[in-house]
């Protein structure tokens, strides 16, 4: 999300994608680089939490184990309709990926 935001604005020849992707907030976007020397400093430090992190991210897991769903994103008064509503969206939005390696390549 944030990489697809920032090289539309930086492409922007005409105005059109600052004008539509106005008041965008790039909050914690992980970077081209990727996560992994701050997710084996978690896997050090809080090894359990960690391994829920990756399972739940990175295993899609989110998507399919809605005790695992609501411990990473919700509290006990979200209810169970609106988790598995949730967990609809997190598998639609993990159908694509991005190749990092190949991307990175390509950044200036």
């Amino acid at each position: 999300g944030g990489l697809t935001a920032m090289k539309l604005l930086e492409r922007d020849d005409d105005g059109a994608a600052a004008e539509s992707l106005s008041g965008v907030a790039l909050l914690c976007s992980v970077p081209p680089s990727g996560i992994a020397r701050m997710s084996l400093r978690a896997l050090r430090h809080t090894p359990l939490r960690a391994a829920k992190i990756i399972a739940g991210l990175a295993m899609k897991k989110c998507a399919s184990d809605p005790a695992l769903c609501r411990e990473m994103f919700f509290d006990d008064a979200m209810d169970e309709r609106a988790i598995s509503e949730y967990m609809g969206y997190f598998r639609r939005d993990s159908a694509a990926g991005v190749d990092l390696a190949n991307l990175n390549r390509r950044l200036p």
